[in-house]
């Protein structure tokens, strides 16, 4: 003990006493520590934490992965706004990348798809496509291989970063959500909204607002019980299911509810001394499912059924009476894709080669098989599925259940992924247009929580020199 030290009466109350008593630090007067004080506090740090996440790096980035839905609220510009985002990201991306360096884990996927996008580029040799051909080799070397790299290299080096890019997420699937209930309420109806008749709004929105249930969902199951963060996950969760019911796209729909069922499955229960242990994860979300389920089985005992509801017992009806014959229906897609592979197994028929063979030698836009795997299988074969397979076990890697029910960051990650991959993936835009599957893939490598000095230097500096090593 130093000459300092003994000079301190022992009764010296700590400096942080008087605040928590409600007395200024100096003798003052009251520390503004009441409830309207504490609440008008909480209000401006939140106001500030999102304006803060609009004027990001991250924000940008959301412009440009939605972009397309987007450009509904805003007058055109003569120039694409897609391609000029994306230019404007790419800037911003390698100032960021300049400055932070290269998060290793991510670089390891990164290096992993490399292969992929090489043999899909190459698979053009031998393609009977050639305007699709080229855009979906295009769309792919520029949009898809950029989003994997801002979600592997950049969001998941930094948690701050991911929480900035669910924030705007959050943002744009309320957005969504909120007009297009207004458009319900003052038209009855959204899928047919006359402003709509040139786009599929139903899934251009509903996706989106899918992928934002996803991040909702994970902050609604893993936040700590009763913080505010688990609050507003779970009141844009009821937002976004409204909206899903009433927008009639059955595979948001369909997408939303696999997220909401997925964290019952993570661990089976456990029987202690006699009682059975269940986590506070699977009671929330057993819950959760219940309502939604009661919900519809009281819509249906009223009559009143939600219209994407309603468009799942149309497809029940068209599996039972049209099956394959209805020729622009998936199931139609699939089989003849299962029938192209057959011909070409190995190297597949080429990228972009799918809507010339099943229309004759005719490239329509739209044409492809609803399913990224029989795509890939079909036009790749199975050295493209292989070269695909490899990655994503890669990113899967990561994934552990006691990661997932403490970090919700981390889960919101991986329901994004299971509701992209496995449901809008398997059922609805093809290859070239998985802009947010590859971001989610991306965001699986994710740092954990720093809990040393170490941890916090996982990555790769700019002159390459591994910063952290086994």
């Amino acid at each position: 003990m130093n000459a300092t030290e003994r000079s301190v009466p022992p009764s010296l109350p700590p400096l942080d006493r008087p605040r928590r008593t409600g007395r200024h630090v100096h003798g003052r007067g009251l520390a503004p520590t009441g409830p309207r004080v504490g609440r008008f506090h909480l209000l401006n740090r939140a106001l500030t934490n999102v304006l803060g996440a609009i004027l990001s790096f991250e924000g940008l980035f959301a412009l440009f992965l939605y972009s397309n839905t987007l450009k509904y609220f805003f007058p055109p510009l003569p120039v694409d706004e897609t391609a000029l985002l994306l230019a404007l990201g790419g800037v911003a991306f390698s100032v960021s990348i300049w400055r932070h360096g290269l998060y290793r884990p991510g670089l390891t996927l990164v290096w992993a798809f490399l292969p992929f996008f090489g043999w899909l580029t190459l698979s053009m040799l031998w393609s009977p496509g050639r305007t699709l051909a080229i855009q979906a080799v295009t769309y792919n070397l520029t949009f898809n291989l950029f989003c994997l790299c801002v979600g592997a290299l950049l969001l998941a080096a930094d948690p701050r970063r991911i929480t900035r890019f669910f924030t705007c997420v959050l943002l744009v699937g309320t957005v969504l959500s909120m007009h297009g209930l207004w458009i319900y309420g003052q038209y009855g109806t959204f899928r047919f909204y006359r402003e709509f008749r040139d786009i599929a709004a139903y899934l251009l929105w509903g996706f989106p607002v899918a992928t934002a249930s996803a991040v909702s969902l994970g902050f609604a199951f893993a936040a700590p019980p009763g913080t505010a963060r688990q609050l507003i996950g779970a009141l844009l969760s009821i937002l976004f299911a409204v909206f899903l019911l009433i927008a009639s796209g059955r595979a948001p729909m369909l997408s939303y509810a696999v997220c909401l069922a997925v964290p019952i499955f993570l661990v089976a229960p456990r029987i202690v001394g006699g009682s059975v242990l269940v986590s506070r994860v699977q009671v929330i979300a057993g819950l959760a499912s219940l309502g939604l389920v009661g919900y519809v089985a009281y819509a249906l005992y009223q009559g009143n059924i939600p219209y994407t509801i309603q468009r799942f017992f149309d497809l029940w009806a068209y599996i039972e009476y049209g099956g394959t014959a209805v020729r622009f229906e998936r199931l139609s897609y699939w089989q003849h894709a299962l029938a192209y592979w057959s011909g070409s197994p190995l190297i597949g028929t080429g990228i972009g080669s799918f809507s010339t063979l099943y229309l004759s030698g005719v490239e329509l836009a739209g044409t492809q098989p609803h399913n990224i795997l029989l795509e890939i299988t079909t036009e790749l074969g199975l050295v493209g599925l292989i070269l695909f397979a490899i990655p994503l076990l890669t990113a899967l890697r990561s994934v552990t259940i006691d990661r997932l029910k403490s970090d919700p960051l981390f889960l919101g990650s991986f329901l994004m992924f299971v509701g992209l991959f496995g449901i809008r993936a398997m059922t609805s835009s093809d290859l070239a247009f998985q802009w947010e599957l590859f971001v989610s893939l991306g965001l699986l490598k994710a740092a954990p929580r720093p809990s040393t000095e170490r941890d916090r230097r996982a990555v790769v500096g700019r002159e390459g020199t591994v910063l952290l090593g086994r």
